[in-house]
């Protein structure tokens, strides 16, 4: 999916963010957003982040980086299984 949005964080900072992923999950009934942080990349690699989201618009996601360590432990097992880190 890899597209630049616009992100609004819970301080109201606004930033262009490539946005990997999307995904809704029906535990805790919100929508979460993968994206890379913003910035230089430091010996080619990129930080990957995550918080859950609101849709705005098609360009425009409302984030909040404020997740509890269940939703923070749900987002490291999607971001496993997305990029094939997983042990079969």
């Amino acid at each position: 999916m890899s597209k630049i949005m616009t992100i609004i964080d819970e301080e109201n900072n606004i930033e262009q963010v490539e946005v990997l992923n999307i995904l809704y999950l029906e535990v805790t009934e919100k929508k979460y957003v993968f994206y890379v942080e913003p910035g230089e990349e430091k010996n080619g690699t990129v930080l990957i982040c995550t918080a859950s989201c609101e849709k705005l618009d098609d360009k425009r996601l409302r984030i909040d980086r404020r997740l509890s360590n269940v939703e923070r432990k749900m987002m490291k097992l999607s971001l496993n299984i997305m990029f094939g880190l997983t042990k079969d």
